[in-house]
């Protein structure tokens, strides 16, 4: 309730995945088999993990992952192309 933002991106999706790549690319875990994941279109609400009040952003969720060791949730915001928030999460094994 009381979400009020545009629901229609302005960035693409193509570009908010060229703009996560980059992110994880410039942190140092290198090139080498880097791939997109799922990219999902979400309403990003900044602070609720942290039980603080936030903006509600309109944000692509990449998932960038290599396969093995590397992958992480990038937020970008649908509207600036800004990062929003970054989570690295633990590569599971089958």
């Amino acid at each position: 309730p009381d979400i009020a933002l545009n629901p229609t991106p302005s960035v693409a999706r193509e570009r908010a995945i060229e703009l996560a790549l980059a992110e994880v690319n410039g942190a140092g875990q290198g090139p080498a088999a880097l791939r997109a994941g799922t990219t999902t279109l979400y309403v990003y609400r900044e602070g609720l993990a942290q039980g603080v009040p936030g903006a509600n952003r309109l944000t692509w969720e990449v998932e960038i992952t290599n396969g093995v060791s590397v992958r992480e949730l990038l937020y970008i915001d649908a509207h600036t192309a800004k990062l929003i928030d970054r989570i690295e999460r633990s590569q599971q094994h089958d």
